[in-house]
């Protein structure tokens, strides 16, 4: 089934700003016609609160997504996106799954932008990008040094925080609120990804309550690769990744076995347990 919600412009909708009210509904309306609904967040939020002011409900199927930006460079993009379009998105869209992810026009968050754009029925599964109000541009909104808004999402939690890492632990608990009640479990993906890959996936796996089932997606390079080879038994010398291992359940859905297989093992994830 699909329980994406539909966005259109209402005029009675305030546009998204920085200084923006906690809690309230905004707008954020992009060059070619799409149009996201955002809210601003505190720095400790009201997760449901925050959920409902954009119109979703907890009982959603959700995953969270974990990877690379800017620094994801055109080859590792080409090899992941069949995987992206093809897989997971496909599944989202089959599965009515709501993913959660940087939001940003870069790297796999503007793969997952392309998914929702080249549907022709509009948006096909809840796409919400959680970001730091800071780092980021907008429409009607000019921070001269953020990084754009990718306009394929439908959502967007507009963080306190000054710098990408200062939202990581939000994105995981949006998923895990959403999909309270839907009788799936939620997990993360990770594709890709740096240093604050690394290290927002090794402080969630600290916490017992975000210590949810990984699936790293072999053959996205970096981040991605290293965990998915240590889930495997490979040795490493980088003590979080052999933390995360240890403490979570770390699966493996290799790129060049294409993107069926990567369907398939999100289907068992979701399915599962």
């Amino acid at each position: 089934m699909n329980t994406a919600y539909h966005t259109g412009e209402h005029h009675s909708v305030p546009p998204a700003a920085a200084d923006s009210p906690y809690y309230q509904r905004l707008r954020i309306a992009f060059s070619d016609d799409r149009v996201a609904w955002a809210v601003r967040a505190p720095r400790v939020p009201d997760i449901p609160r925050l959920l409902e002011a954009l119109g979703l409900t907890p009982g959603t199927p959700a995953l969270f997504v974990t990877g690379g930006a800017g620094n994801m460079d055109e080859a590792q993009m080409e090899r992941t996106r069949p995987a992206v379009l093809e897989g997971l998105a496909r599944f989202a869209t089959d599965y009515g799954v709501s993913i959660v992810d940087g939001g940003t026009a870069s790297g796999v968050m503007k793969l997952l932008g392309e998914a929702m754009s080249v549907s022709e029925d509009g948006p096909r599964f809840n796409l919400i990008g959680v970001v730091p109000i800071g780092a980021v541009c907008f429409p009607g909104y000019d921070n001269p040094d953020g990084v754009a808004l990718d306009a394929g999402h439908t959502h967007f939690i507009l963080a306190d925080g000054e710098k990408f890492g200062d939202e990581s632990d939000l994105i995981a608990r949006v998923a895990l609120v959403l999909a309270e009640g839907s009788q799936r479990r939620p997990f993360g993906v990770v594709i890709n990804g740096g240093d604050i890959a690394r290290q927002e996936t090794y402080d969630r796996v600290l916490r017992q309550e975000t210590a949810v089932p990984l699936l790293a997606f072999d053959g996205s390079g970096r981040f991605g690769d290293e965990l998915a080879a240590a889930a495997q038994g490979a040795p490493t010398d980088d003590p979080r990744i052999a933390a995360i291992v240890q403490r979570a359940p770390v699966y493996v859905a290799p790129l060049e076995r294409g993107p069926t297989v990567i369907y398939a093992e999100l289907e068992r994830l979701l399915t599962s347990g």
